[in-house]
Formats: C-alpha cells, structure tokens, sequence
C-alpha cells in the first residue's frame, strides 16, 4: 500500500511541475522531459506526467513546431536555423516538416531567398567587409 501511495505522490510531484513549466510557455515533449528529470522526478512520475499533458492537449509536438517556426521565421531566422533548433528540442522530423511547410519554408527557393537576405542585411551593416568575410560571417548566423 505504501508503494502506490508513494508513486501516486511521485506522479502528482510531477504532474505539478509540468503544470508551472507548461503555464510559462509550451514545451516539446523532450523539452518537458529534460525539465522534469533535471528536477529530480521520478521516471514513472514523469511518464504518467507526460501522459496526462498529453490527453488534456496540453503538449502537442506538432502545434508547437508550428508555433516555433512562426516565432522563428518572425525573429528573421531562415529555414535551415529553424529546422536545426525543432530537432535539437526533440520535434520529430516529419512535425518539423509540416511546419516549414506550412510556412512555405521547406522549398529550396525559401532557403536560398534567405541567404541572399540575411548577405545583403550583413553587407549593408559592415559595408567594409569584403563578399568572402561577408561569406564567414553569414556562415555563423
């Protein structure tokens, strides 16, 4: 007896720091993950967690690539940036697809356009820099 009761307060530990990490902001369902292990949650606690986000809708991996991708896009982040950042939070490639897609992000034509955006943007600040510095710096964007 003491053993679920033990688990069920594990489960409600965690359910309850994804609750105050989902009100400040949506998460990914690794991110909340990370979150929730670097607190020192249970697995099981954070399984069930997880679990209970998801069926109230309150992680959805796809709706937060699409909310991602827009922020970025705003910010002026091109489609290889973004893509980067959705898989180094965990999204899944075919949500990460989606949601350039829903951008028109995902055409070639989007990424060269960019380029040349972000260079001419780059040039006009250091007009000093040569088209090869130029080249570097866009490389580190």
């Amino acid at each position: 007896m003491k053993k679920n009761s033990s688990n069920a307060r594990a489960a409600d530990a965690a359910w309850q720091a994804a609750l105050k990490a989902l009100a400040l902001r949506n998460h990914s369902r690794l991110e909340l993950t990370q979150k929730l292990q670097s607190k020192g949650h249970e697995t099981r606690g954070i399984r069930q967690a997880l679990a209970k986000a998801k069926h109230y809708r309150l992680i959805n991996d796809e709706a937060y690539a699409l909310d991602l991708a827009r922020r970025e896009a705003s910010k002026g982040r091109g489609p290889l940036w973004i893509k980067g950042l959705m898989e180094a939070r965990g999204i899944e490639t075919g949500a990460v697809q989606k949601s350039l897609a829903a951008l028109g992000l995902d055409a070639p034509s989007a990424q060269v356009e960019h380029a040349r955006a972000a260079l001419a943007k780059l040039r006009r600040a250091k007009a000093s820099l040569t088209p090869a510095q130029a080249f570097s710096r866009l490389l580190r964007l």
